[in-house]
């Protein structure tokens, strides 16, 4: 009898736990790395997305010539 009600107030604090804070923790993880990956986004195309661009057109002008022997 002792140990169906151990398990029995077992499974509630774990349904606690999850419904009440797991949830909504990953739910607020799930919130705060969408923000960091459009900042991180918005980073990258103010700073590398000109740099790519301008040695993309540096190295498209490089023309290689064959001379054979």
């Amino acid at each position: 009898m002792c140990i169906a009600l151990q398990w029995g107030c077992e499974f509630a604090l774990v349904s606690f736990n999850m419904v009440w804070y797991f949830t909504p923790a990953l739910r607020m993880c799930s919130i705060y790395a969408g923000c960091c990956q459009k900042f991180y986004g918005t980073c990258m195309m103010c700073c590398l997305a000109p740099l790519c661009e301008s040695l993309g057109l540096f190295f498209s002008r490089i023309t290689v010539t064959n001379k054979s022997g």
